[in-house]
C-alpha cells in the first residue's frame, strides 16, 4: 500500500511522463527531492503490485526506461572492453 505522498508523487509522474526544462526544480518543489532521487523513488514504487495496478501504463513506462538504461550501460562496459 502506498502512502498519501507516494501517490501524489505517482500521480504527478503519470501526468508528467516526460521530461521538460523545468522539471527538476518542480520536483524539487513539490517533494523536497532531486530528480534521481524522484526516479529512484518512482523505480522503487512501481515494482509494486497495486501500484501496477493503479498505474499500469506508468511502471510500464518506468521499467521500459530502467531496461532501456541497464542495456545502454552494458553497451558502454562492452565497447569499453573491447578497447
Amino acid at each position: 500500500m502506498v502512502s498519501g505522498d507516494e501517490h501524489t508523487l505517482l500521480a504527478f509522474e503519470d501526468a508528467h511522463p516526460s521530461p521538460y526544462p523545468a522539471k527538476e526544480s518542480d520536483v524539487r518543489a513539490a517533494f523536497g527531492m532531486s530528480l534521481p532521487r524522484y526516479y529512484q523513488k518512482l523505480l522503487q514504487l512501481v515494482q509494486q503490485p497495486d501500484v501496477v495496478a493503479e498505474f499500469p501504463q506508468l511502471a510500464k513506462r518506468m521499467l521500459e526506461r530502467q531496461e532501456r538504461a541497464r542495456r545502454a550501460r552494458e553497451a558502454r562496459l562492452l565497447r569499453r572492453g573491447a578497447d
